[in-house]
């Protein structure tokens, strides 16, 4: 990787964006590109950053800290269960949830985050204007609901970076789909960089 695609990277901020990259390199592209973005003048309030994982996304806030990340833009990170978790227990009400969200499992609270962002324009509206720049580490560990989160949170301004390694990931449980493919084929004019 040269200096100059890294650069390119960082840079491409407008649209839909892929970057194919080691998970360190995956990281150090995710701060350059926020620390540019906050350059720019854009506010910590307008950029999401979506991990896999509560570990991945308390990972990242240390590699935040060490560059002198605000704790702004730190609130900003988080993982897909954290942020499912927080919408649906504000939101409880229009799925008709009875139950205690927190006693819920992990992906039945990220589907109802879906189904919620799904199914309610208005909610949508409300939350996807807040995620002007959205970008997603590890993507191509992710299942369909949290790709769908990615999609409608990011339907307003269209300025998705996904961030993940160019291999096929298999869990124990099930081969993940090819998350790269399907995000080239639900957008137009992707820009895609490796690292």
């Amino acid at each position: 990787m040269s200096r100059e695609e890294f650069e390119k990277a960082i840079h491409a901020t407008e649209g839909p964006c892929i970057i194919v990259a080691s998970q360190e390199k995956g990281k150090e592209f995710l701060v350059a590109r926020v620390a540019h973005l906050l350059g720019e003048g854009v506010a910590p309030e307008e950029i999401l950053i979506l991990t896999s994982s509560a570990l991945e996304a308390e990972v990242l806030k240390n590699d935040f800290k060490k560059t002198g990340g605000g704790e702004r833009i730190l609130r900003r990170i988080r993982d897909f269960h954290a942020l499912s978790e927080e919408l649906v227990k504000r939101h409880a009400n229009l799925l008709g949830v009875t139950e205690d969200v927190r006693t819920l499992a992990p992906d039945k609270i990220i589907l109802y985050a879906q189904r919620l962002l799904g199914t309610d324009p208005l909610l949508r509206n409300h939350y996807g204007k807040q995620a002007r720049y959205i970008m997603a580490s590890d993507f191509n560990v992710l299942n369909a609901s949290e790709l769908a989160i990615i999609d409608l949170l990011g339907a307003a301004w269209r300025n998705i970076c996904v961030v993940g390694q160019s291999r096929p990931v298999h869990t124990l449980f099930e081969t993940r789909v090819d998350c790269f493919q399907t995000f080239r084929a639900q957008y137009v004019n992707v820009s895609e960089i490796r690292l």
